[in-house]
């Protein structure tokens, strides 16, 4: 069977073709036998056939020449020779499948978002998606505002699954388009040639670009929120700071009891950005039983803590501003642009205090100009 399976409404697959190969002239009927075993069209008489191979086609219709739904049919083919009392008959079957159902589309993305096209790294690439049921062709097809056709770019694929596209803010001739309201849709093409499409989805364009900014945050350090892992070996205290508006932390606790540790949480409000490039923390503070200070800063997304550094203090009583390394802005600034810092004192020796006078973070981010 050729093609199987077909559809009997696509242009490219309307009809499947058979062969009948014959060992000697016999006369050649055909019919289609729907799953329960029903006639739904012939028998077809062929008429007396010689000798070899003869191909038979079947449109998909049925005797009342509509289509027939899906589902898998049964074409049976019966011969004779001869007459009288030496009748001879014999025959044959094969299964062929009729789809004419169109690929389905579910979870499309990319809906009434905008796109930057402007190459400064910021939503350079417009990337819907969509989910199919099934293998074939897939298309996305980009209209102007007054509903023209800019672009068709498509992807084929073998089975269904997820699959996004790229769009880079350019018509056919790789010229960038103005700025303004587009839509988009998705065009299918199964395997047997039968076609859909979703409706028309909106899409804005803008050439806004991104702008580089730095702030640089300090909060003193009695706003810290203290708190310890082990409340019995720590302790901490503003009236014993040597600075205005300070916290003193204290750890002594017994390395051979495991690790311990005292903290200080600072939370900075940072400007609305559409990114955030990087974090950076800044102490500023001194010591009087040098040692070990660390720092971490929360992660929202997965509501962990996560190292940002560690600096070794020397001097005793020397004021000191400690710069740690940065870290990626991605997932650190709260839907709220709140940012949290924690400076940690371990008990990585057998007594480790920091005075802190201040807390900072520098954080670089992106704004639309």
């Amino acid at each position: 069977m050729t093609p199987n399976p077909f559809s009997p409404t696509s242009s490219t697959t309307g009809r499947t073709s058979f062969r009948v190969n014959l060992p000697e002239p016999q006369q050649v009927t055909f019919l289609i036998r729907n799953a329960n075993g029903q006639t739904v069209a012939g028998p077809h008489a062929a008429g007396l056939e010689g000798v070899g191979t003869h191909s038979y086609r079947w449109n998909g219709r049925n005797n009342s020449g509509k289509v027939v739904p899906d589902g898998t049919y049964t074409i049976v083919v019966d011969t004779m020779t001869g007459s009288g009392q030496t009748l001879l008959e014999g025959g044959d079957s094969a299964t062929v499948r009729v789809d004419n159902s169109g690929t389905s589309f579910t979870a499309v993305t990319g809906v009434q978002s905008t796109t930057y096209p402007e190459r400064d790294g910021y939503r350079d690439m417009y990337r819907p998606s969509v989910r199919v049921n099934e293998g074939g062709r897939l298309r996305l097809a980009i209209f102007s505002p007054n509903g023209s056709r800019l672009r068709t770019i498509s992807k084929p694929h073998a089975s269904k699954g997820t699959f996004e596209f790229e769009w880079n803010g350019r018509n056919a001739k790789n010229q960038l388009v103005p700025g303004g309201n587009y839509s988009f849709q998705f065009l299918a093409e199964d395997q047997v040639g039968n076609r859909s499409s979703t409706r028309r989805f909106s899409v804005r364009v803008s050439h806004r670009r991104t702008v580089a900014k730095t702030v640089t945050l300090v909060r003193p350090g009695d706003v810290g929120n203290v708190g310890a892992t082990n409340a019995r070996c720590t302790q901490y205290s503003f009236g014993f700071s040597n600075f205005a508006h300070g916290l003193w932390l204290d750890n002594f606790c017994d390395q051979g009891f495991g690790d311990a540790a005292i903290y200080a949480d600072y939370t900075f409000v940072v400007p609305g950005a559409v990114h955030y490039d990087a974090i950076r923390v800044r102490t500023v503070g001194a010591t009087y039983a040098p040692g070990p200070i660390s720092v971490q800063v929360y992660n929202f997304t997965d509501s962990k803590w996560e190292a940002a550094g560690t600096t070794t203090l020397r001097s005793k009583s020397k004021v000191v501003t400690s710069t740690f390394r940065a870290v990626s802005g991605a997932h650190r600034v709260s839907l709220h642009h709140r940012v949290r810092a924690r400076i940690v004192v371990p008990n990585e020796r057998r007594q480790v205090d920091y005075d802190i006078a201040r807390a900072g973070v520098v954080v670089t981010y992106r704004v639309l100009r």
